[in-house]
């Protein structure tokens, strides 16, 4: 049986996760450039300023994929503004748990 992704912070159970989906691009800046409110945000395993400045940007859904660490004052932040946050052990690339499917089935099984 394959991993299963697991819910760090279940976020607004009140809300659909939906808009665009982007694999975390490269420098703040960029990240600030390009990511934009209610994002599906793909990570692998980044420093915290990187982290946050995605939960900043009003993401509506963090997969911090291939058991990528989460800091604590990340899970606080995503936590007060209703974000979700799942770790899975997929790498970013794999294609056979596309993160909607994820985020789907990680936000059902929060309830």
């Amino acid at each position: 049986m394959p991993p299963i992704s697991q819910v760090l912070v279940s976020g607004d159970e009140s809300e659909t996760i939906r808009d665009r989906s982007a694999s975390l691009p490269g420098s703040i800046a960029t990240i600030k450039k390009i990511i934009r409110g209610n994002d599906i945000v793909l990570v692998g395993d980044r420093k915290p300023e990187t982290i946050l400045t995605c939960i900043n940007q009003g993401i509506s859904c963090l997969v911090v994929t291939g058991d990528g660490r989460v800091p604590a004052e990340a899970l606080e932040e995503a936590e007060t503004r209703g974000i979700f946050v799942l770790s899975t052990p997929y790498d970013t690339l794999y294609r056979g748990a596309p993160h909607q499917s994820v985020c789907a089935h990680s936000a059902h099984h929060a309830r």
